[in-house]
């Protein structure tokens, strides 16, 4: 699989790093590239109390399920450990697809910064987990940035 490929079908996905190369503020002109482990992921379940969550789980999700509902991964990567100053030329997510609800043909995903802060809890889906568990305190849900209290600004 490509760095940026799904399917449209439900995907079963593991982070697997976040690759950076950085130029480092000390040396002007050394490139050096830095793998990133997440440090935080989940999976916001379409549901329409909200109330599903994997934030303890093996897998993340991204995509639509054979009944069409929808399925969204979010990953964190903390950029702390990077030198002061650095600035970084160039980033690639690498995921590795480990499921597939149906072989459809590849479909790009798209990546987007999230705006606010979100939750891992301790919610673990059982089996494949591609139905979600209830979501426990501070875990992100499709309505919750962490649950049960913070909501996102839309779902």
């Amino acid at each position: 699989m490509t760095t940026t490929t799904l399917v449209r079908a439900l995907g079963a996905l593991a982070p697997v790093a976040l690759a950076l190369a950085v130029l480092a503020p000390t040396t002007p002109a050394q490139l050096t590239t830095v793998h990133l482990p997440a440090a935080a992921d989940n999976t916001l379940y379409d549901a329409p109390l909200g109330d599903l969550s994997n934030g303890a789980g093996q897998h993340l999700f991204a995509g639509l399920t054979l009944i069409q509902l929808r399925r969204r991964a979010l990953v964190r990567f903390d950029l702390e450990s990077l030198p002061q100053g650095a600035q970084i030329v160039s980033a690639e997510l690498v995921l590795h697809v480990s499921k597939l609800s149906m072989p459809l043909a590849p479909e790009p995903v798209r990546v987007h910064r999230a705006l606010a802060s979100w939750g891992e809890g301790g919610s673990d889906a059982l089996l494949e987990e591609g139905s979600g568990a209830p979501a426990t305190p501070g875990d992100a849900t499709w309505l919750h940035r962490s649950a049960p209290g913070s909501f996102w600004a839309s779902p």
